[in-house]
């Protein structure tokens, strides 16, 4: 693939995941997602800031993780 090609493809994935990211998940996957892999804060201390036990926001991401990868062949349809 041409380095063009490349970062437009770069740039669509981009619009794709952000897209993805305020439309399919809730607020708390959309919380929780930002802070751990953004951020790089540890579940623990997310856990602390919206009152739940760590094994909540372990779930909350997972299940985020999962919305967002369903959307991935929407990505690629386009």
């Amino acid at each position: 693939m041409r380095n063009g090609n490349n970062k437009e493809l770069i740039e669509k994935m981009k619009t794709h995941i952000n897209t993805a990211v305020s439309m399919e998940l809730t607020e708390r996957q959309r919380y929780c997602i930002t802070e751990y892999y953004i951020n790089s804060r540890k579940m623990v201390d997310i856990s602390k800031d919206i009152g739940v036990s760590p094994s909540v926001v372990s779930r909350h991401i997972s299940r985020g993780i999962a919305k967002l990868k369903k959307t991935l062949p929407y990505f690629y349809n386009n």
